[in-house]
């Protein structure tokens, strides 16, 4: 750093520059790390990684300074930019760690109008409904995930949300966000999500009800996308119970799901026989 301090010629590579911000912010610098790109970049008019700018910014948002960042934002050229795009999501999620909706679509619309934000990009949405969802605003979560699912044909979140909503007995809203879905997925699909919420929380009756709906086709693909999430979750008592509430289902072949269950309970044998 000291030569460069003292060489006006002397400037890094963008991987040098990265890896000196990374240090940076490391040592809790960020408006050192800010310095060093406003010399290095913008008055040296001179390209760096998108990615050294998102890790900036989220040094200067771990320090509550949103002014910096939009300012930054303004003043770094889009044309400096390599590889715009990368990190932009862990840029969004470091508002919504903080509950900060006004902020967070304010440097979202930035982004947006820039076009410096794949929006199609799911990955890219969450961050969107975790805002409301980390300060506890179910309603304010509701609302943006069907503003979302017109905007972006996508829905952020809706398992998570539906839960939470679920756990609150909220079913003027549960249904809400199920017109949602069906709208925008099919009413066969949404069913089904509903009904891993329900199993999810342990809830076997209404998740029985669910597919037991009259013309429901059994989607095999779906089931074992279900068990599996289940299992993950270490969940096994709600992935063998998927296995009697679907067993009246009509069609489709359910023996992948056996064999998964099977494969499960592979250590207890009595279990196996049972099943």
């Amino acid at each position: 750093m000291e030569l460069y301090e003292s060489n006006e010629n002397f400037h890094f590579t963008q991987q040098s520059l990265e890896n000196v911000v990374d240090l940076l912010l490391a040592e809790n610098r960020p408006y050192d790390a800010l310095n060093l790109v406003k010399k290095d970049v913008v008055e040296a008019n001179r390209k760096m990684f998108y990615s050294c700018l998102m890790k900036l910014l989220i040094g200067l948002i771990e320090v509550g300074d949103h002014k910096a960042v939009m300012e930054t934002l303004e003043i770094v050229p889009k044309s400096s930019l390599i590889q715009p795009g990368l990190m932009t999501n862990k840029l969004l999620g470091a508002y919504a760690d903080r509950g900060n909706v006004e902020q967070l679509n304010e440097v979202n619309l930035y982004l947006v109008t820039n076009d410096l934000v794949q929006s199609e990009k799911l990955e890219n949405l969450l961050a969107l409904v975790d805002v409301y969802l980390a300060k506890d605003d179910l309603s304010g979560a509701l609302l943006e995930i069907k503003r979302i699912a017109k905007v972006n044909k996508k829905m952020p979140r809706k398992f998570q949300l539906t839960c939470r909503l679920i756990e609150e007995n909220n079913s003027v809203a549960v249904e809400e966000l199920l017109d949602a879905s069906t709208e925008l997925y099919g009413e066969e699909t949404s069913i089904y999500d509903l009904a891993h919420c329900f199993l999810a929380l342990g809830k076997k009756d209404q998740a029985k009800n669910l597919l037991e709906t009259p013309g429901l086709r059994c989607d095999n693909m779906k089931l074992v996308y279900i068990l599996d999430q289940l299992v993950a979750k270490n969940q096994t008592a709600y992935a063998e119970a998927l296995i009697g509430i679907t067993r009246r289902m009509h069609g489709g072949d359910r023996n992948m799901l056996y064999i998964k269950l099977v494969n499960l309970f592979s250590g207890d044998p009595d279990k196996v026989e049972d099943i």
